[in-house]
């Protein structure tokens, strides 16, 4: 006889709180790598007279995997902009239909593009970068991660029961 261990939302949290952490590192490195491309082509092209073209290219493309990474660590935070918010001193009824509603939400927008995401991705790995020459399905490949990753942070939420453990206050 086999025993399973059931999965608390204290596990869930945890799981939830590294992929955020690791969602966020990664935004980083590629937002840094982003600028430092950018000067690089600003330095190239202002003072030797000649940008390489895959800089522009690679900046772009890590333009895109830092914003869609760093939208995902909006959503787990929960200063996403919101249909609807609920204060702290609300009744547990409100705050629950509040989560549920929310979650619902949420999995059509992710669910529906994750599930066209697959048509994208065998679409673009028809096509190359023009400057780099990558597969361009590794550049799209963020959209279903931003989509699992932001479906994975709601589901914990639902089930955990709270949107983070701290509030995050928003800028």
């Amino acid at each position: 006889m086999s025993t399973s261990v059931p999965i608390s939302s204290r596990h869930l949290r945890r799981a939830s709180a590294r992929a955020n952490t690791a969602a966020l590192m990664l935004a980083s490195v590629l937002l840094c790598l982003m600028v430092g491309l950018v000067v690089v082509q600003v330095v190239a092209r202002y003072i030797f007279q000649d940008a390489p073209a895959w800089t522009e290219e690679a900046a772009r493309y890590c333009m895109v995997w830092s914003a869609l990474l760093a939208a995902s660590c909006a959503f787990y935070q929960g200063v996403d902009p919101a249909l609807i918010k609920v204060g702290s001193n609300a009744p547990t009824a409100q705050k629950r239909g509040a989560r549920i509603a929310r979650f619902l939400f949420v999995g059509i927008f992710a669910g529906t593009l994750l599930y066209h995401s697959a048509g994208m991705l065998s679409r673009a790995s028809l096509r190359h970068t023009e400057a780099l020459g990558l597969n361009l399905a590794l550049v799209m490949m963020v959209v279903p991660v931003f989509c699992l990753l932001v479906l994975f942070h709601a589901a914990v939420q639902l089930v955990a029961g709270t949107v983070t453990d701290k509030e995050a206050v928003p800028i």
